[in-house]
């Protein structure tokens, strides 16, 4: 059913039964030529991987396909996390959802896994508890030897929440060693979003209290930088209150979407958040008297005050986005689907498609300048199909490049190289068919390679310097 279900909302339903009878013979299709071996590694592959393997139409650009890696993670429960690449891009590390939850490391060269159950309630930073496309509470250490990750108690087989979240460290042999407590008046920890690989971070307290047995309230939630691990909290946002009608944000709940961070060159910690509507019911209001305030964004650096700003797209929300390493810019994914409705069989195949999606061009993707909010360009882009965009944009180090997920073209689901100066696309890698497992993307910390993670496979690409 799921798989029909999946299927289905990408626009892979089967067409409408026909009449019945003898279906026609297919006309005879020519054997394809034997694939020509790609002349790069492949670690930990079969042995006649690289002559099945498909790399997918490369473009000529700055990115060149220079090893494969077949990674032995394991199938496990449903629902994973974006897989994450080490430092020193030896291995690669994803969390499972459900239970037990293992937190997976995987060596590209040589192959090898190791698996460590970790099951949390709270999992993700922004959206409702655990809720897919939010950031992972899990990081690589600047040195790549250890993993910054959380713990928790929670009841079994709810998995709800029996007390706050723990900061941890799991080294590449899967040793666990606690860190210093995070306390803060507001209430337990509630999420983390690691910022860089030394332990700081942006962290959500006090937030959460319906996900606990027993339940609590959340009258003061807070957001705070910290220092997890020395154990310290760094700043907490005082109650952020609206532009121009002053209502207090939600701090607590779905109502906070999303966030980005990144560390700036003079050390501080500068992170943007996105708030979507909540609703609001007066003093002395009648139960269908509340007020819905519309989303807002908020930069927040260290040791300043808070910019709260309005959406500049109010009927959005729930972005993936990220931060240039500078800290100046902002990278916005934008929704980009068809008009219509997907195709969903309740019953088992054959069922009555839904009539094809119209497409729709847009843009798939912006850049904000922060300090004046404005558009610097758009990347425009056309959606025929349903299509997942739980991809998030990656920034090379050095600022010059983007990775973004475009539309699904014919089979294939591209990735754009964009220029981050102009907008332009300077290459496109289509590196996996329509249906295949969700994207993770990014470059090396010193700008000289990405990479690409569909399902456990790996592509890595050199990048040359131009």
């Amino acid at each position: 059913m799921f798989v029909w279900i999946a299927a289905a909302l990408l626009g892979l339903a089967p067409p409408a039964p026909q009449a019945l009878g003898p279906p026609p013979a297919p006309p005879p299709r020519p054997a394809p030529p034997p694939r020509a071996p790609l002349d790069v590694p492949a670690h930990g592959c079969p042995a006649d991987f690289l002559q099945r393997f498909d790399p997918g139409p490369i473009q000529p650009g700055p990115l060149s396909l220079v090893s494969v890696s077949c990674l032995d993670f394991g199938t496990g429960p449903f629902g994973v996390s974006d897989p994450i690449l080490s430092p020193d891009g030896t291995s690669m590390a994803r969390w499972h959802a459900g239970s037990p939850a293992p937190i997976e490391i995987a060596g590209l060269d040589p192959p090898g896994r190791v698996e460590i159950p970790n099951r949390v309630t709270f999992r993700n930073f922004g959206g409702a508890a655990g809720g897919d496309g939010a950031p992972d509470a899990l990081a690589w250490a600047e040195d790549s030897r250890s993993l910054w990750a959380v713990r928790q108690s929670t009841m079994s087989p709810s998995g709800f929440a029996l007390a706050g979240l723990e900061p941890v460290t799991i080294g590449r042999d899967g040793t666990v060693r606690a860190l210093p407590a995070l306390r803060h008046r507001a209430g337990p920890l509630d999420a983390i979003l690691w910022v860089g690989g030394d332990g700081l971070a942006l962290a959500q307290f006090g937030a959460r209290g319906s996900y606990y047995r027993p339940e609590h309230d959340d009258p003061a939630p807070a957001l705070a930088m910290v220092d997890a691990a020395r154990g310290r909290v760094l700043a907490t946002v005082p109650k952020p209150r609206t532009p121009g009608r002053g209502a207090s944000i939600q701090m607590n709940g779905p109502a906070l979407q999303s966030a980005a961070a990144t560390i700036l060159p003079d050390g501080r910690i500068r992170a943007v958040i996105e708030f979507g509507p909540w609703g609001e019911r007066p003093e002395g209001a009648g139960p269908d008297e509340t007020i819905v305030h519309p989303p807002v964004w908020m930069t927040w650096t260290q040791g300043e005050t808070p910019r709260i700003w309005p959406a500049l797209h109010p009927r959005e929300f729930g972005h993936r986005f990220a931060l240039t390493p500078d800290g100046s810019r902002l990278l916005v994914i934008r929704p980009l689907q068809p008009e219509g409705m997907p195709p969903i069989c309740p019953r088992a195949p054959p069922c009555r498609p839904a009539p094809p999606p119209i497409p729709v061009a847009g843009p798939i993707a912006e850049l904000i300048q922060l300090g004046t909010r404005r558009v610097l360009w758009r990347l425009p882009a056309r959606a025929a199909r349903f299509w997942s965009q739980n991809a998030a944009p990656a920034i090379s180090p050095d600022g010059r490049y983007a990775l973004i997920l475009l539309p699904p073209d014919a089979d294939r689901s591209p990735i754009a190289l964009v220029e981050m100066a102009s907008g332009r696309i300077v290459q496109t890698l289509a590196p996996a068919q329509v249906g295949s497992t969700a994207y993770a993307m990014g470059f090396d910390p010193r700008g000289r390679r990405a990479w690409v993670s569909v399902g456990n496979v790996v592509r890595v690409y050199g990048l040359a310097r131009r």
